[in-house]
């Protein structure tokens, strides 16, 4: 080798007696500590990321749960109104089933006005 050749390090053993050794030491003794560090951040990081997603599909669970809550009233305005219409249609005494008709129409239109509010606020349209 040339007197001017840089010589690769490679672990102590390579390194010449006196500073080489002690910085190769050094640098272990720092290296490894903040690479550990780094890597307990980023699955930290990665957790809190899992969480978020989590918090935030929640928050669309919930929603979708008052969503089937409005079209379950609404199935059930709807059945209440097709019987009375039913019943209407066949009955011989319209006159004492109809008044029934008008509330259930009623019924089912604000039923309805509630279902397609909390679909167009759960899906982000107006």
């Amino acid at each position: 080798m040339s007197q001017g050749s840089v010589k690769l390090v490679r672990g102590p053993a390579d390194c010449p007696p006196g500073r080489d050794a002690t910085a190769w030491k050094t640098g272990l003794l720092v290296g490894v500590p903040v690479t550990g560090a780094l890597l307990l951040a980023t699955l930290v990081l990665a957790e809190a990321w899992r969480d978020a997603e989590r918090a935030t599909a929640l928050g669309s669970v919930e929603h979708l749960q008052r969503v089937a809550e409005r079209s379950t009233t609404l199935v059930r305005a709807l059945q209440a109104e097709r019987t009375s219409a039913v019943l209407t249609a066949a009955s011989r005494e319209r006159v004492a089933q109809g008044s029934l008709l008008p509330g259930r129409i009623a019924s089912v239109d604000s039923a309805l006005a509630a279902f397609r509010e909390s679909v167009e606020s759960w899906t982000g349209s107006s």
